[in-house]
């Protein structure tokens, strides 16, 4: 008996989680990464990536980069990232990381020494 009783509180205690989607954190959905020539997200977008996963994934580039926006659809967890790198093929000093701030949708990193190549991250 007390089994059962067990198994129906379970059972409606699942129910109510399933039924309020209110319950639920929004999270990241779609997000870019795009690096510029200038300061502060300006000049040249050199380049830009969608939608890139966790496991990383490195690009270089034939010019100085020297900020980068990070975008995402909603301002739930997780958020894009990025660390830059002084060498081609990300190697060489690591020159800045970059994010996006809690309750914001886009976040631009101005780095204090060009970056010849990045890596970005998704939900690690």
């Amino acid at each position: 008996m007390q089994i059962n009783s067990i198994l129906v509180s379970f059972s409606l205690f699942a129910t109510a989680i399933l039924a309020s989607p209110a319950a639920l954190s929004p999270r990241g959905g779609d997000h870019t990464a795009t690096i510029f020539s200038g300061n502060s997200c300006t000049g040249t977008a050199i380049q830009s990536e969608e939608n890139f996963g966790c496991g990383g994934v490195c690009f270089s580039v034939g010019q100085d980069i020297n900020s980068i926006l990070l975008n995402q659809a909603t301002t739930g967890n997780p958020k894009p990232t990025a660390d830059l790198w002084s060498g081609n093929d990300c190697d060489g000093t690591k020159v800045g990381h970059a994010g996006i701030f809690s309750g914001q949708n886009a976040g631009c990193t101005t780095l204090s020494s060009p970056a010849r190549s990045y890596f970005l991250f998704f939900n690690c």
